[in-house]
């Protein structure tokens, strides 16, 4: 596309790229200012390969549930859920290069149920780190540092987010 050359041909990016970049990056190719509140970022430096200063190091994933036929499943059947008896429970995370840190909350089969799995070593997340007693004192100084961030995240908006 315009100002995207095969400069990146055959390399791996490892910046964390989220959805809400495409609106910023469509505004940056066609010259139009991003609004003040906007929480993305244009990924066109990235895809010119200019070297990029500063990039997110982490994000923030949520979703509140109304019932999955409600939710992220609104375009399947309602009686799909009734059968499976699934329904995607409340859920806030932060990922960053390392780690993601979960807690889901609101769902009577889970109650505030909080997982954190290394994912350089743990790549699958198959071992929840803070399944035991032991494990959440180990990962203590990991989980408050994640858990402000992800407070943090929650309430920002435009600029202040995308970093």
């Amino acid at each position: 596309g315009p100002g995207v050359s095969n400069v990146l041909e055959g390399q791996h990016l490892s910046h964390m790229a989220l959805e809400i970049d495409f609106a910023p990056t469509i505004a940056d190719i066609a010259g139009v200012p991003v609004p003040a509140d906007v929480d993305g970022r244009s990924l066109l430096p990235l895809l010119r390969g200019d070297d990029v200063a500063s990039w997110r190091s982490d994000v923030l994933l949520q979703y509140v549930t109304a019932g999955a036929a409600n939710g992220i499943g609104a375009e399947l059947p309602s009686w799909f859920f009734v059968a499976l008896g699934q329904e995607v429970p409340t859920y806030r995370a932060l990922r960053n290069q390392t780690h993601l840190y979960v807690g889901w909350y609101e769902d009577p089969r889970i109650a505030h149920e909080y997982e954190l799995y290394d994912l350089i070593a743990d790549p699958f997340q198959l071992n929840n780190l803070l399944a035991t007693a032991g494990g959440w004192l180990k990962h203590k100084t990991v989980v408050e540092q994640m858990q402000a961030r992800l407070e943090a995240l929650a309430i920002c908006q435009g600029a202040s987010c995308r970093d």
